[in-house]
């Protein structure tokens, strides 16, 4: 089961000048030891230097994508595009529902009680082996049919953002109760092949730096309940002032 919760991440800004004081005094030192042609601890002294670099761009992410979450919370425009993008105040309570229904599935599977919500329900009514392996044979030719007509250059997305692609809803797992396998779901219903289809658009890759800024349905609530007008202009709460955003210059009277 996937690991989920409905607990805010980190919203406080990283401070990372000691990590960039600590960079330019681990650059000092290597440059040092070239200089004076230090083998030992040479190596060791790299890594340091790896991590110190990976840290301060883990860090610097976070305080980017931070500051353009407290951005669009912080308009009223903006935040109301992208809630509707993501599917409105339906999609908040869905997202809620469905994180009530993982709770109770990992109190139930805590406490020793398997969930038999998702048990199979009916009769004991299968198919022949014969009828299966042929509406196997037809998924794996639908599979590769569509995979051979499918344009490589045209993705689709692997979740739901906004128009812009840059905020989602939290991932929520979808675990519930006993998951049967596709054989055994393809064997038990006698009208799985009419309902069968298969997407084979290639999945853009929104993972590492392409990733969207993930958002809670308690964040959208908070900021509408603050209040927070359209005449209010966003301010830029990122520490490194090149973050700022740009005014435009105000046009000369005639």
């Amino acid at each position: 089961m996937k690991n989920c919760s409905d607990v805010l991440p980190n919203q406080n800004f990283i401070d990372t000048a000691p990590m960039r004081a600590a960079y330019e005094r681990l650059t000092a030192m290597t440059l040092v030891m070239i200089e004076q042609k230090v083998g030992r601890g040479f190596l060791a002294h790299c890594n340091k230097v790896v991590k110190c670099v990976r840290a301060y761009i883990r860090a610097d992410w976070h305080n980017t994508q931070l500051d353009l979450k407290l951005r669009m919370l912080a308009s009223k425009a903006w935040r109301e595009r992208v809630l509707k993008d993501l599917g409105g105040e339906a999609a908040l309570k869905r997202w809620e529902r469905h994180m009530s229904n993982y709770k109770v599935a990992l109190h139930l599977r805590a406490m020793g009680q398997p969930d038999k919500s998702g048990a199979p329900k009916g009769t004991n009514w299968r198919k022949t082996p014969d009828h299966i392996a042929k509406e196997l044979w037809q998924i794996a030719h639908a599979q590769k049919c569509a995979k051979a007509a499918a344009h490589p250059l045209i993705v689709r997305d692997p979740f739901r953002v906004d128009d812009d692609g840059l905020f989602r809803l939290a991932a929520v797992s979808r675990f519930k109760g006993t998951r049967r396998s596709a054989e055994e779901v393809l064997a038990t219903d006698p009208f799985y092949m009419e309902r069968y289809d298969y997407n084979a658009m290639p999945v853009a890759k929104m993972t590492g730096f392409n990733a969207p800024v993930v958002i809670y349905p308690a964040e959208f609530r908070a900021a509408a309940k603050m209040g927070v007008g359209e005449e209010q202009k966003p301010q830029c709460c990122h520490p490194d002032p090149a973050f700022a955003p740009q005014t435009q210059a105000e046009p000369m009277p005639e």
